[in-house]
């Protein structure tokens, strides 16, 4: 809960007293609670949100002059996630992607981490820009190209200073695309006889 107070020092009645928030007529969607007497107004909210963070502006006026007086509202918001990362499944030498995109203020920081050992807590810090790991500004991480040695267990960490933060632990296959052992050969058989063409293909199933 916060609230603000807007009191006008001299001026002669009659006052008027206004609230703006970023400039526009306040909403009364946000919940906002405005009490008015003669020379001072009061702005309260209940439940802060991210929604509520701006500039409120007081607005003062009688018919001789108008004066106005700004303040920001600084809302700290914990991260949450706008978008999840997932598991992926992809061939070896393709692309995979995992998106981890956080939100809140300030600006959550996004790190990416790879499961080393069988116990918890062991983790690898990422090599970005090194054997195939690109990390983008939004918290997204593309392998490329996928190789066996990438499969395994990451987790995706995104804080900004507001509460605990949060992770996720997502899980990359990388298969091996079918492959034949033989390219091709040449069979000889007699007209009438039965002939048994062998096909064998390597890779992961199915």
């Amino acid at each position: 809960r916060t609230q603000v107070q807007c009191v006008v020092q001299a001026g002669d009645p009659p006052l008027t007293l206004q609230w703006l928030k970023d400039d526009l007529k306040i909403s009364s969607d946000l919940g906002i609670q405005i009490s008015i007497d003669d020379y001072s107004s009061t702005l309260a909210i209940g439940r802060v949100g991210s929604e509520h963070a701006g500039e409120y502006t007081c607005i003062a006026s009688n018919p001789a002059k108008s004066t106005k007086l700004t303040s920001r509202l600084i809302v700290s918001v914990p991260p949450k996630w706008r978008v999840e990362p997932k598991d992926v499944n992809t061939t070896r030498e393709g692309v995979a992607m995992f998106e981890c995109v956080a939100e809140g203020f300030p600006t959550p920081t996004t790190t990416w981490k790879k499961v080393i050992g069988q116990s918890p807590n062991e983790y690898q810090d990422l090599d970005v820009g090194r054997l195939g790991y690109l990390l983008f500004g939004n918290g997204t991480l593309i392998i490329k190209p996928a190789l066996p040695e990438h499969q395994g267990q990451y987790l995706c960490e995104a804080s900004n200073g507001i509460g605990s933060g949060i992770s996720s632990t997502v899980t990359l296959v990388v298969n091996n695309p079918p492959d034949f052992e033989m390219s091709s050969s040449q069979e000889s058989v007699r007209r009438g006889q039965t002939q048994v063409l062998v096909c064998e293909a390597k890779g992961d199933h199915p």
